[in-house]
């Protein structure tokens, strides 16, 4: 167990993320990293299972830049397919609104330069589910 304590303090397990830029869609679980540019990013998809979460479809032929960002722990599985896999009990917003805001930004590809500002963030509260 005292493993554990060294990748907790170099920073490699921690809390994950969902970041949206104007290159692709990164997702950062406790213990991956994922990254996808838009021009392979096909469909998304709210789906419940046991838990809710939203699907990000990426284009079959695509080469998803994964990594494991810890050699032992690994908390969590990294989805295999060609698709992210977003567990929405991790964000605080409902999943068909998470999901409509991605959709958006793969609709409207003229509007990614918005991302990584407060009009991004203002586009996510006005989302209705």
């Amino acid at each position: 167990m005292a493993s554990f304590l060294i990748p907790i303090l170099l920073r490699r397990i921690r809390s994950g993320y969902l970041e949206l830029s104007d290159d692709g869609i990164r997702h950062r679980g406790w213990a991956f990293d994922l990254l996808v540019p838009w021009v392979d990013i096909r469909d998304t998809a709210v789906v419940m299972e046991s838990y809710p979460m939203v699907l990000i479809r990426v284009d079959e032929l695509a080469k998803m830049n994964r990594r494991f960002t810890t050699l032992l722990w690994r908390i969590e599985l990294m989805p295999k397919g060609q698709y992210i896999e977003l567990d929405c009990r991790r964000f605080d917003i409902h999943p068909v609104a998470l999901e409509q805001w991605i959709r958006f930004y793969i609709d409207n590809p003229e509007a990614r330069v918005e991302l990584e500002t407060d009009a991004a963030a203002k586009r996510l509260t006005s989302v209705d589910e």
